[in-house]
């Protein structure tokens, strides 16, 4: 799909630049095809990429634990247990060990330790009650499956 006559002109753009900023030639033929990456894609090696992939989750990472920073405590949980689990322990520890996770590799104790809490969180969250609450304990699980799949790709 490209566009029409004077478009490039109304967006200001030179359609001669814009053609060739957007395509390549192919190796064997003088034909103009279009390309499917970016340059900075097709140069970067996979080490990079998932370089690039381990920093977007390591952002998505600290943006929920800044988020978690401002979300209330749900209402009627402190003293709480839910499936023999002390719900306030369990936002405590999920918390914690995903800032840890945010500063440095953790112990091979604290790994296991945040890899049974997304199991626990896993089972506590359909015995829940209330929107709030069930909102809130799912972003403690997704923050912490988040911090696992981090502590999982630095090991490798």
């Amino acid at each position: 799909m490209g566009l029409g006559e004077g478009a490039f002109e109304a967006l200001g753009l030179d359609r001669h630049r814009h053609r060739h900023r957007h395509r390549h030639r192919h190796r064997n033929n003088d034909d103009w095809i279009p390309s499917t990456r970016s340059r900075r894609d097709r140069t970067r090696s996979p080490d990079g990429m998932i370089a690039d992939m381990f920093e977007a989750k390591w952002d998505e990472l600290s943006r929920m634990t800044a988020e978690h920073r401002t979300m209330p405590f749900p209402a009627g949980f402190r003293g709480l247990d839910v499936e023999d689990q002390d719900m306030v322990m369990l936002d405590a520890d999920a918390y914690g060990h995903a800032t840890s996770v945010l500063t440095g590799p953790l112990t091979e104790q604290r790994r296991a330790s945040l890899t049974r809490l997304v199991a626990v969180c896993d089972t506590a969250l359909p015995a829940l009650d209330g929107a709030y609450a069930i909102k809130y304990y799912a972003h403690v699980r997704d923050m912490a499956a988040l911090a696992t799949e981090i502590e999982n790709q630095r090991e490798k």
